[in-house]
């Protein structure tokens, strides 16, 4: 599974968000701020891709470019026990 199917699916369960949130804000001071935020707010309150864009002031291929980034620097920031627990909880 890539990281963006995972952490939807983290998403959707109330476990799984508190995990998430858990993770995010273990290593938020490894990520930019921007970064943070898109990935906080498209996977933890789901919003949609017009209010996150319009949260942070983004044009569209900017977003895309910005979550995609701050998705590879999560994935790498994140250790395999963590992605253990995050499969176990799926």
């Amino acid at each position: 599974m890539q990281l963006r199917q995972i952490l939807r699916a983290l998403g959707k369960t109330t476990k799984g968000k508190v995990k998430l949130r858990e993770i995010l804000f273990r290593q938020r001071h490894r990520l930019l701020e921007r970064e943070f935020w898109i990935l906080e707010y498209t996977y933890l309150e789901k919003l949609s891709v017009e209010n996150v864009r319009e949260k942070l002031a983004l044009s569209s291929s900017h977003y895309h470019n910005v979550l995609n980034m701050a998705l590879s620097k999560f994935e790498t920031l994140i250790d395999d026990n963590t992605m253990r627990s995050i499969i176990e909880l799926l």
